[in-house]
């Protein structure tokens, strides 16, 4: 698998980042959730840490689980990108698709391809992290996002409410293995054969 045309976009909104070419995790899926009550707090948490200036909620359970967060990711918030949007080309057997990704928190030290570059994915959940990675194909999400920002290394960090609620462990941080044959698949079955007059940058 080759990447090539890599652009770090940098405080995309995300309605924007929809409108960016490429095929996202979620859109090779076709996997469209109507919003919930449940998943509106996760949002909020997500912009309580990562962008305070689209906080906009009431529910004191949200500055509980961004807490929570940060004392797993207050070291390394100083070296992240939030919600950074990322498109490229995934290049597979003389196959081209178009990528974009938005990776919660990116850390990209100097250049694409970095060892030190990591993607860490936050999620608010009342499941067990590890059931919503082989429902939801987290690992999946997180290996394009990888794939695309050059990174060694994938991790999620996940809270859940109930737990905290009940003042038990609530955090989970799970580090996810390289696997890319999903993405070499989809680049098989959604892309263009590369033309001869094709530059690869």
């Amino acid at each position: 698998m080759m990447v090539r045309n890599v652009q770090l976009l940098k405080g995309v909104p995300f309605d924007d980042y929809l409108k960016l070419p490429g095929w996202s995790y979620s859109g090779i899926k076709g996997t469209k959730i109507e919003p919930t009550p449940k998943m509106g707090i996760g949002t909020a948490v997500h912009n309580y840490l990562l962008t305070p200036n689209e906080f906009n909620h009431d529910n004191s359970l949200v500055p509980a689980l961004a807490i929570e967060l940060k004392k797993i990711l207050g070291p390394l918030l100083p070296f992240c990108t939030p919600e950074l949007a990322v498109i490229c080309d995934l290049i597979h057997e003389d196959m081209i698709m178009p990528y974009k990704g938005r990776i919660d928190l990116a850390v990209v030290f100097e250049k694409i391809g970095n060892p030190l570059n990591l993607v860490i994915d936050i999620k608010i959940t009342e499941l067990d992290t590890r059931k919503g990675i082989d429902f939801f194909g987290y690992d999946k999400q997180l290996n394009g996002y990888s794939l695309a920002i050059g990174a060694a290394r994938r991790v999620i960090v996940s809270v859940n409410p109930n737990k905290l609620a009940k003042r038990q462990v609530a955090t989970q941080v799970i580090p996810i293995a390289r696997d890319i044959r999903f993405w070499e698949q989809a680049v098989l079955k959604l892309g263009k054969p590369i033309t001869h007059n094709y530059l690869i940058h």
